[in-house]
């Protein structure tokens, strides 16, 4: 037996693995590059203000959007991290089992321990993947209120501001963490009663086991309808936005006031539809496949199953593209040591283009 992959993290899932891959390798420094971008430019506006103002009171991050965009490439991080433990562990026990079992014959899976989904770093990955999916439903469903509110209602007073912003991201994190190390811990108790020489793909993911007892079936079955309330309301108040922006278009008006809040709608749209219809995508697979009785997942159920954390990688790509102008000019080298340049060349492109350049949006493109 060669082929010692076929008992390590993925299994034979060989599509699982290679979009895995995918995931990890364009998502992680995405990510990071535009988380470190953002931070970046946090710190410069935070020295314009000090120098000019002589304050502490910060001009980064006034846009509520844009600061749910900003949590929301955290949680996508977090997600790339769930992901690089598993094609990193799925590495070192396809060379770990070699080397054990390279020289028994006629191996099965009744003679091979499985060392990982009872590790502590399956632990690790599953608490990742529950905080990537719990805030990825929360922060959707919030930026769809908030522009919803924005575009529906564009005198309301109970607008999103970004002190309320920050207290709601603040909770959903801590609400988020505590719900994923329940997960976990509930999850460690039941794995202790599963033998060692398991191999299901399931656990080998570290997503959980649903089927083992009637309890996580529940809790299974509780987590998903929170997610399908929250993808469905976001669907929801999406299809009334782009409603109420064709029918204003159609009477000559116009619900937003600037090309820069045009482009971050239309950005945070494509966002919100690749949640949205992935993780619908997710649940039809799964709803058919149990309606057909199949008793083992198929290579196509596999790939759907990392599919549902493709966002990770999706999300920042979508938001590069769409802030690809203000990305460039942040990157510049004279800027970072220039912070006023980074103001200056941005608003005066922006009024160039005769985009808004009142200053709360004058400084929101620095991040």
């Amino acid at each position: 037996m060669s082929n010692f992959s076929r008992y390590s993290v993925f299994l034979d899932a060989d599509l699982a693995r290679g979009l895995a891959w995918c995931i990890a390798i364009i998502g992680l420094p995405l990510n990071v590059f535009l988380l470190g971008c953002i931070l970046i430019s946090e710190y410069h506006a935070l020295k314009i203000q000090n120098r000019r103002r002589g304050g502490g009171n910060r001009q980064h991050f006034r846009n509520p959007s844009l600061w749910l965009v900003f949590n929301l490439l955290m949680a996508d991080f977090i997600g790339c991290i769930y992901i690089l433990i598993l094609i990193v562990s799925d590495l070192y026990y396809t060379s770990y089992y070699q080397r054990i079992y390279q020289h028994y014959t006629n191996t099965t899976n009744y003679f091979i321990r499985n060392e990982w989904f009872k590790s502590m770093t399956c632990n690790i990955a599953q608490f990742s993947s529950k905080i990537n999916v719990i805030m990825a439903s929360l922060l959707t469903s919030c930026i769809a209120i908030d522009r919803f509110i924005m575009i529906v209602f564009p005198h309301s007073r109970q607008k999103f501001t970004i002190k309320k912003t920050k207290i709601l991201t603040g909770i959903l994190w801590i609400v988020s963490i505590m719900l994923a190390t329940g997960i976990v811990a509930y999850n460690v108790v039941g794995k202790s009663d599963r033998s060692p020489y398991t191999f299901i793909y399931s656990l080998n993911l570290c997503v959980g086991q649903f089927y083992s007892k009637p309890v996580y079936l529940i809790l299974g079955f509780i987590e998903l309808i929170s997610y399908v309330l929250a993808y469905t309301i976001t669907m929801i108040l999406y299809i009334i936005m782009i409603y109420r922006l064709r029918k204003s278009r159609l009477a000559g008006l116009s619900q937003l006031p600037s090309v820069f809040e045009k482009r971050l709608q239309i950005m945070l749209t494509f966002i919100a539809m690749t949640n949205v219809f992935g993780f619908y995508f997710i649940v039809a697979t799964a709803i058919v496949d149990r309606a057909s009785n199949i008793p083992q997942a198929n290579q196509f159920r596999k790939l759907v199953s990392i599919l549902a954390f493709s966002n990770a990688a999706i999300d920042p790509l979508l938001y590069a593209i769409f802030r690809y102008h203000d990305i460039k000019i942040l990157c510049r080298g004279n800027n970072f040591n220039k912070p006023n340049a980074i103001v200056s060349a941005s608003l005066t492109d922006r009024s160039n283009k005769g985009e808004n350049t009142h200053p709360v949006m004058s400084e929101i493109i620095l991040d």
